[in-house]
């Protein structure tokens, strides 16, 4: 995504990009590079949110704080997990 500028989004909502990442034999390299390319195209107090059908207990959130302690970004990073319960209609 180079044809995109740096720092320039606020908030970048994936819904299902992130799983479909596990899904590859190459994962761990391409969560890695999708989870630094967001952090170099969102401004330094800008928010990802990740919706995943993954449970806490799945470990995908770890795959997001490896990146995050791996990365060499200028600016301190938080995750944050909250769980949304399915409704029962």
């Amino acid at each position: 995504m180079e044809y995109l500028p740096n720092d320039c989004f606020d908030v970048i909502l994936d819904k299902g990009l992130f799983d479909t990442f596990l899904c590859s034999d190459t994962n761990n390299t391409d969560i890695h590079t999708y989870i630094l390319e967001m952090l170099r195209i969102l401004k330094s107090n800008g928010k990802l949110i990740i919706i995943s059908h993954g449970s806490l207990e799945s470990g995908r959130i770890e795959f997001v704080k490896n990146t995050l302690i791996n990365s060499e970004s200028e600016w301190e990073h938080e995750v944050e997990h909250k769980q949304i319960c399915k409704l029962d209609i």
